[in-house]
């Protein structure tokens, strides 16, 4: 299947040299000065092809499973490190 993709092609000068963007966005909108120093260029409809057949869910259970273990990483980090407080305390409690 054809998907038509619309995006805003601008301009910037980097270093005295124009440099080109294609934005999903239209920063032309964005409220006054948002815009930094952009100059809107045209318009750009892209046309990509995405297989009939595509399923979003397993990349992003994927991705999902990555944030879960990143989570549980953090936790556990969080977790050892109140551990260590806890048996620091009940040291110097011991030593008195």
């Amino acid at each position: 299947m054809n998907i038509d993709m619309k995006g805003f092609v601008f301009c910037r000068l980097i270093g005295g040299k124009p440099e080109f963007e294609l934005l999903p966005w239209d920063c032309r909108t964005w409220e006054s000065g948002a815009a930094d120093d952009r100059v809107f260029v045209k318009e750009h409809v892209s046309t990509v092809e995405v297989p009939d057949d595509f399923d979003p869910r397993p990349q992003k259970v994927k991705m999902l499973e990555a944030e879960k273990q990143k989570a549980r990483a953090e936790f556990q980090k969080r977790i050892t490190e109140i551990d260590r407080q806890i048996h620091s305390l009940l040291a110097i409690e011991g030593a008195a």
